[in-house]
């Protein structure tokens, strides 16, 4: 689970989406916003209803996105603001597919 200082706020998802650069990996895309201020990256995550009918199903796929995040948190050199924004692809992935997406999509960040 990520702490709650790595979670963005929901005010700001506006802001984020506004400002921010897309990002497309397998599964998922990314708006990213650097934050040159900061210390720490903050995440937010949008699984919609086209997605996922049900909201069990939609959590887990959150559930998914944040432990993948959580593992790979180190591959980021400076702070950002990133809200994730799941496709219907994402259901079929595993947990390890899901980390290596975002490791690759934070080395691009990260350049």
């Amino acid at each position: 689970m990520l702490s709650k200082s790595s979670r963005l706020p929901r005010q700001e998802f506006a802001t984020v989406k506004k400002r921010g650069q897309l990002i497309r990996a397998k599964g998922f895309g990314l708006i990213d916003l650097k934050r040159p201020d900061h210390t720490i990256s903050r995440f937010g995550f949008i699984v919609s209803r086209k997605v996922a009918k049900k909201a069990t199903r939609r959590n887990k796929l959150k559930r998914l996105l944040r432990e993948a995040v959580r593992s790979e948190l180190n591959q980021l050199s400076s702070a950002h603001d990133i809200i994730f924004l799941a496709q219907k692809s994402l259901k079929e992935q595993s947990l390890q597919s899901i980390s290596r997406s975002v490791n690759h999509a934070f080395q691009k960040i990260s350049k």
